[in-house]
């Protein structure tokens, strides 16, 4: 199965405890699960996308969440 990163300005993740803004990361996710969230990944990739200058918010989260 191929693996995808996905580089973008600004994610809006889910730690398991509360939402967070990270400024320039990236997600890497394999067919429908999430591998990673974070700003340095150093495993292979099949394929990368640029989200420079966009907003990503991986697994679904609830966007009508109030983000400061």
């Amino acid at each position: 199965m191929a693996t995808t990163a996905i580089r973008a300005s600004h994610i809006i993740a889910y730690d398991g405890q509360e939402h967070r803004h990270l400024r320039d990361g990236l997600i890497v996710y394999e067919g429908n699960t999430i591998r990673y969230v974070g700003r340095t990944y150093d495993g292979p990739v099949d394929h990368t996308i640029d989200a420079t200058g966009k907003l990503v918010t991986p697994g679904l989260i609830n966007t009508h969440a109030h983000l400061a």
